[in-house]
C-alpha cells in the first residue's frame, strides 16, 4: 500500500544544469537531495530526472571546477517541476581556473586542466611528459615519451584526435609529442576500464580534442627557447567560420654539444610539425570542423654506435592525419559523425658489418557514427558503429639482437604487404539502480576481414555514492586487440590478444579544493602472439600462448588552484610480468617499475609563478651479460646474455623547476620563463654500453638550463 501511495502521489523534478558563462550543458553533475538522502546525476547532455514524495527539499548541486549551490524546492502531489540550473566556474583572485578533476563515473579516468598544464616544467613542450606523472603510467627514458600504462606496450594504446585515430602522435621513438598544447581544448585519458565506445586496444585511451580558432579577432602567439621555436595564429574567415594554424621546429641537435650531450650515444632527431583546424558554426545545434596534424622528423649519426661497433644510423619519419567532424542534435539526441584518414611512412637504416633496413607504410581511413538515445526520463543508450580500411606494408630485416634475443650477427625479416577491413559496433546502457547507484553496462563487437573473426568485449562500470563526498567505483571488462598485421600475414588464424581489466576505486573529497583517489587494479593478459626463430627461419605459433599480468595500487591526491597554489601527488605500487613477441619466457616487463612517486606543485605570486616536478621510481629491469664469445669469422667478440630482465638499473630520480614572469606591452602579453631540467644532475642510466669487455653506463639528460619566451599579439 505504501508503494502504491507513492506512485499515486509522487512528484517529479527534471531539468538541465548548464554553464552560466557559455550556456553549454554540464554533464555528470551530482545533485544531492537532503544531504545525500537521495542522489541523482546529470547525463552526458546535462539533463536529470528523479521522482520524490511531496514535501520540502534542499538540493545541493556539486561538480568539480564549479561553485556549489543549494536550491530549495517544495513539491506538491503529482507535481512535475522543471528546473534550469546555471552553475558558475570557480573563480580565484588571480585568474579564472577550470579544474576538471576526475570524472567520477569513469574508473581510472584522468582529467587534465590545460591552464594548469602549461605551468608545469617541460609540459609546454610535450604534455605526454605530464601524463607520465599520473599513477599507472611509466617512462623508460628522458628521451622517449612512449606511454607504458599498467603493463601495456605503447602500441596497445589508442590515440585519437577529434575522434579520428592517429597512426603516430609522437616524433622519433616517442622523443616528443606532435601536439601543440596551446591548440588543445580537452584531454581525456583513461588508463584502464574504459567504456565500450573504444575498441581494438588492450591498455589505454588518449582522446584529444582540439579547440576552435577565434570567431572574433586575429590572435598570434610566438614562442622560442633552447629546444624549439613555434608560431600559431587564429582568426575568423567569416561570421560562422574560423581558422587556427600552428607550426613548430626544433634545433636541439645544434645546441646539444654545448650542454654536453654527444650525438654518437644518444641519437637526436630534427623535427617539425604543423597543426590546422577549420571550424564552421552551422546554427545552434550543428558544428562542422576539419582538423589536420602533419609531422616530420629525421635523425642520423655516424661513428661508434651501439658500443664498439662502428657504423651509422639513419631515420626518416612522416605522418599526416585528417579528421572531419560533424556534430548535431536531433530532438535532444546528440549525433556525431567522424571521417578520418591517417598516414605513416617510416624508414630506418643501420649499418655495422652488414646493412639493415626497416621500411614501414601504413594508411588507414575510417568513419565512425556515435549517438545517444534517452528514454524513461533517467536512462540512456549510447551507441556507435564504425568501419575502417587499413593498407599496410612492412619490410624489416633488423638485427636479432635489437629484438632482445640471445643471438648475434644474424638478422630476420618481418614482412607484410596486406590490407584489412575492420567493422565495430557498441551499445552501452546507463541506468540508475537506486538513488545512490549508477550502472553502465555495455559490449562491443569487432570484426577483422584478414582473420575473418568476430570478437565480443562486454564491459561494466558501477558507481556508488556513499555520501556527497565519497564514492566507490567498480569496473570490469574484456579488451581485445587483433594481432600485428605482419604476424597475421604468417598466421591469420591467431586469435586477438586479450586483457581482462578489474578495477576498484574509492574517491573522497578531502576538502573543497583537495580531491583524493585510490585504485586497486589487475590486468590479466593472454593470447599474445609469438614468433620462434630457427636458423633464420620464422615460425609463428598458432596457439598464441603468450601471457602476462599487471597488478597494483595507485593513489592520486590533487589540490585545485586556490590560494595561489595547485599540485598533485601520485604514487604507484605495482608488478608486471609478460612474455614478448620473440620470447615465451615470463619475465619482468621492460617498463616494470614497482615503485613510482611523482610530486607536482605550482605557486603564483602576482606576475610570477614557480613550479616544480619531482619524480622517483624503481630502476627498470634489463638482461645482464653472462659472458663473451669470440667469432673467428668476424674477428670480433660478442656478448652472451644472461636470464631475461633478471637485473635492474639504479633507481630514477629527477627534479625540474620553472620560474615564469608575466608581462604586458601595449597589445602584447606573454611570459618569460627560466627552466632547469634535472636540477641535481642525477645520473640516471639509460643503458649499459660494453667496450673492450668493460661495462660503461650511458646516462640520460644531464642538467639543462635555458631561457624561453612566449608572447601573444592581439
Amino acid at each position: 500500500m505504501i508503494l502504491l501511495a507513492f506512485f499515486i502521489t509522487a512528484a517529479s523534478i527534471s531539468g538541465t544544469v548548464y554553464d552560466a558563462d557559455t550556456y553549454e550543458p554540464v554533464p555528470f553533475v551530482n545533485l544531492f537531495i537532503n544531504n545525500g538522502a537521495s542522489v541523482t546525476i546529470t547525463d552526458s547532455t546535462g539533463k536529470f530526472y528523479t521522482k520524490l514524495k511531496p514535501g520540502d527539499y534542499k538540493i545541493k548541486v556539486s561538480h568539480i571546477g564549479y561553485t556549489g549551490k543549494t536550491i530549495d524546492v517544495k513539491l506538491s502531489p503529482k507535481q512535475e517541476l522543471k528546473l534550469s540550473i546555471p552553475v558558475n566556474k570557480k573563480t580565484f583572485k588571480l585568474e579564472e581556473v577550470r579544474v576538471l578533476g576526475e570524472r567520477i563515473l569513469e574508473p581510472s579516468f584522468r582529467a587534465i586542466d590545460l591552464k594548469e598544464l602549461k605551468k608545469i616544467p617541460f609540459a609546454e613542450l610535450d604534455f605526454f611528459r605530464t601524463l607520465q606523472s599520473f599513477p599507472g603510467v611509466y617512462s623508460v627514458s628522458d628521451l622517449v615519451g612512449w606511454l607504458y600504462i599498467r603493463g601495456g606496450t605503447p602500441d596497445e594504446n589508442l590515440y585519437l584526435m577529434d575522434g579520428g585515430e592517429i597512426a603516430c602522435p609522437q616524433h622519433y621513438f616517442g622523443a616528443v609529442s606532435a601536439f601543440n598544447v596551446n591548440l588543445l581544448q580537452d584531454v581525456r585519458f583513461s588508463c584502464g576500464g574504459f567504456p565500450a565506445s573504444y575498441g581494438d586496444k588492450l591498455s589505454a585511451v588518449l582522446d584529444v580534442i582540439t579547440r576552435e580558432g577565434s570567431f572574433e579577432k586575429r590572435v598570434t602567439k610566438i614562442n622560442a627557447d633552447l629546444l624549439e621555436a613555434g608560431i600559431e595564429t587564429e582568426f575568423p574567415l567569416s561570421n560562422n567560420c574560423s581558422y587556427i594554424f600552428s607550426a613548430r621546429k626544433n634545433y636541439f641537435k645544434a645546441v646539444a654539444p654545448l650542454v654536453g650531450i654527444e650525438d654518437s650515444t644518444i641519437i637526436l632527431p630534427a623535427y617539425q610539425n604543423f597543426q590546422n583546424k577549420l571550424s564552421f558554426s552551422l546554427g545552434k545545434n550543428n558544428k562542422l570542423s576539419l582538423s589536420n596534424l602533419l609531422m616530420e622528423d629525421a635523425a642520423s649519426v655516424s661513428g661508434n654506435v651501439m658500443g664498439d661497433i662502428g657504423g651509422s644510423v639513419n631515420w626518416n619519419n612522416e605522418s599526416n592525419t585528417y579528421v572531419l567532424n560533424y556534430c548535431t542534435t536531433i530532438r535532444d539526441q546528440p549525433l556525431r559523425t567522424v571521417i578520418y584518414h591517417t598516414y605513416l611512412s617510416r624508414y630506418a637504416n643501420w649499418t655495422d658489418y652488414h646493412t639493415h633496413n626497416k621500411n614501414k607504410l601504413l594508411k588507414k581511413s575510417g568513419i565512425n557514427q556515435n549517438g545517444e538515445i534517452k528514454f524513461l526520463k533517467d536512462k540512456s543508450l549510447e551507441w556507435g558503429v564504425s568501419c575502417s580500411y587499413l593498407d599496410y606494408s612492412l619490410d624489416d630485416d633488423w638485427p636479432i639482437e635489437f629484438m632482445g634475443l640471445e643471438r648475434y650477427n644474424e638478422s630476420i625479416n618481418l614482412f607484410a604487404d596486406t590490407c584489412a577491413i575492420q567493422y565495430g559496433t557498441y551499445l552501452t546502457l546507463n541506468t540508475p539502480i537506486s538513488s545512490k547507484m549508477m550502472l553502465a553496462s555495455g559490449s562491443r563487437l569487432d570484426y577483422n576481414s584478414l582473420t575473418d573473426q568476430t570478437v565480443m568485449s562486454p564491459r561494466l562500470r558501477l558507481t556508488y555514492f556513499y555520501n556527497p563526498k565519497t564514492s566507490l567505483s567498480l569496473a570490469w571488462g574484456y579488451y581485445q586487440q587483433f594481432q600485428a598485421l605482419e604476424v597475421l600475414t604468417l598466421a591469420p588464424e591467431l586469435p586477438p590478444a586479450k586483457s581482462n581489466h578489474y578495477v576498484i576505486g574509492i574517491e573522497r573529497e578531502i576538502s573543497k579544493d583537495i580531491n583524493g583517489k585510490i585504485e586497486f587494479y589487475e590486468n590479466r593478459i593472454s593470447n599474445l602472439g609469438f614468433i620462434s626463430i630457427d636458423e633464420g627461419n620464422m615460425v609463428v605459433s598458432s596457439d598464441a600462448s603468450g601471457y602476462g599480468f599487471s597488478r597494483g595500487i595507485e593513489t592520486f591526491i590533487k589540490k585545485s588552484f586556490t590560494n595561489n597554489f595547485f599540485g598533485w601527488i601520485s604514487c604507484s605500487f605495482s608488478k608486471t610480468k609478460r612474455t614478448n613477441l620473440f620470447d615465451k619466457t615470463l619475465a619482468d616487463f621492460d617498463a616494470d617499475q614497482p615503485i613510482s612517486l611523482n610530486l607536482i606543485g605550482v605557486y603564483t605570486l602576482g606576475k610570477y609563478a614557480i613550479s616544480a616536478n619531482c619524480r622517483h621510481s624503481s630502476g627498470r629491469p634489463f638482461t645482464p651479460i653472462a659472458g663473451w664469445l669470440w667469432d673467428d669469422a668476424l674477428d670480433h667478440w660478442y656478448l652472451v646474455k644472461g636470464p631475461k630482465n633478471s637485473e635492474r638499473y639504479p633507481s630514477y630520480d629527477r627534479l625540474d623547476i620553472k620560474i615564469e614572469r608575466e608581462f604586458h606591452i601595449s597589445t602584447t602579453t606573454g611570459n618569460i620563463y627560466f627552466s632547469i631540467l634535472n636540477v641535481f644532475q642525477h645520473r640516471n642510466v639509460q643503458f649499459y654500453n660494453y667496450i673492450d669487455s668493460q661495462r660503461q653506463p650511458i646516462y640520460m639528460l644531464p642538467r639543462l638550463a635555458f631561457l624561453g619566451v612566449d608572447f601573444t599579439i592581439f
